[in-house]
């Protein structure tokens, strides 16, 4: 077979079709800016192409034959090589790194081995499946299968060649690489071997350099759950979770788990269970905030001070000066005791009492709930009101994490106003440090 050797001809593209490139462009842009908030991601490429239909292995009933082999003298760029367009698709992310789409190409074939003096239009039109690699990385490579027709079109310029004659339906598989620049804008060269299912039709290639712009939310951590919903935008995570990882399975997210490496339970903030003491045993000199006491959680008795003996652990009325008229309605179980100057959930009693009461309201769906904060009358009553409010919620927060509804949980800040216990005496103040959970 001869082939003609020609000084290398590119067929830049002209000043007229230079502009329509930038108004494109320019449309792009202008599409972006109003559209990157949008949920769904999209992607918009315009292309300049270049159509071979040289190395195919045209058989001898196909047009245009004879050919060369498959990938024979595959990069004649001079010889083979038909320079145009555009070319413009537009796809939308399905799923992780997977997108669908349309595009539509336009080109001239002035260079087809063994023909002289040809200008043709070329047309193609397809549908695409692609899925790109290492979706977080500047670099990305990516398949792309497609279906469509495309064809050189004699027709329409009055040859005696029908319309149709050179068209085709064409399966589409091709490869390239995507270079990302900004989240929204980057550039990719693709290949794609265009197989013509029907015998008139014509198989070639086609290569591509293209701009894209992203449209639209993005997914930096591959998740498949966009960045504006993702809590973890970084890190891959459960859709569950709005994004964020679980790392020991605990049902806690990492972002709301204390020891994310280690399961637990959401009363214990997603750490195991450990005998926790309830304040730090210091005294924190500071008239405008309570004062730290080392206390011990007390067991009522109305009729303690008639007994003789008291254990440890049992504290009597004359001690804590408790209010004889909300004694007999006191429950030790429905106590929850905070550190001074916290609204933190400490110590292994506290937690086993919060689990039973969550248990009941689980299991009694009618029954409501009242949390009434309190505190010490140790600093700025101010202070004290919103402390025992901030003490209140904490535990509204871990009932609503365990799954009881928000309409069923009453709140009421006392502050030091209504003591329970007596704030004269060290220990009474130190109890006042709490929330009284009434059920209804």
């Amino acid at each position: 077979m001869n082939k003609k050797v020609k000084i290398m001809d590119l067929s830049l593209p002209s000043f007229f079709e230079l502009k329509s490139y930038i108004i494109i462009l320019l449309l792009l842009i202008t599409t972006n800016s109003f559209s990157q908030y949008n949920e769904n991601k999209w992607i918009i490429s315009a292309s300049f192409d270049a159509v071979d239909l040289f190395p195919t292995g045209a058989k001898i009933d196909a047009p245009y034959y004879p050919q060369g082999e498959i990938f024979e003298d595959l990069f004649n760029v001079s010889d083979h090589w038909n320079f145009g367009g555009p070319s413009i698709s537009i796809s939308k992310l399905i799923y992780k790194g997977l997108y669908f789409g349309a595009e539509m190409s336009l080109n001239k074939i002035k260079k087809i081995e063994g023909q002289d003096n040809v200008d043709y239009p070329y047309y193609a039109g397809r549908v695409f499946l692609k899925k790109t690699f290492y979706s977080t990385k500047k670099i990305r490579p990516f398949i792309k299968f497609g279906y469509g027709v495309s064809g050189i079109d004699r027709g329409l310029f009055g040859d005696t060649i029908p319309f149709s004659q050179y068209f085709s339906k064409t399966l589409s598989p091709g490869i390239g690489v995507q270079f990302r620049i900004t989240d929204h804008f980057g550039f990719e060269i693709s290949s794609s071997f265009n197989k013509a299912i029907d015998i008139n039709g014509i198989t070639h290639l086609r290569h591509k350099a293209s701009i894209y712009l992203g449209i639209g939310d993005r997914d930096k951590d591959g998740d498949g759950i966009i960045n504006r919903k993702d809590k973890c935008p970084k890190t891959p995570g459960l859709p569950e979770f709005n994004g964020c990882p679980d790392s020991d399975s605990d049902g806690i997210p990492d972002l709301e788990d204390k020891c994310p490496n280690e399961p637990g339970e959401k009363l214990n903030e997603g750490c195991p269970e450990k005998d926790e003491v309830l304040n730090e045993n210091k005294i924190i000199p500071n008239k405008n905030k309570e004062i730290q006491l080392e206390v011990v959680s007390p067991t009522f008795s109305v009729n303690s001070s008639n007994t003789k003996e008291k254990s440890d652990n049992q504290v009597s009325e004359d001690v804590l000066g408790i209010s004889s008229s909300i004694t007999d309605k006191i429950n030790e179980n429905r106590i929850i005791y905070f550190p001074a100057v916290s609204t933190k959930i400490l110590g292994k009693k506290n937690l086993v009492k919060l689990k039973s009461i969550i248990n009941l309201l689980s299991k009694e769906q009618d029954l409501r709930v009242l949390l009434q904060g309190h505190s010490s009358d140790d600093g700025d009553s101010f202070l004290n009101l919103n402390l025992s409010r901030d003490r209140a919620n904490s535990i509204k927060r871990t009932l609503i994490n365990s799954g009881i509804d928000p309409d069923r949980i009453e709140i009421k800040a006392l502050g030091e106003e209504e003591p329970i216990f007596d704030n004269k005496s060290f220990n009474g103040r130190g109890f006042n440090r709490c929330v009284l959970i009434t059920i209804f």
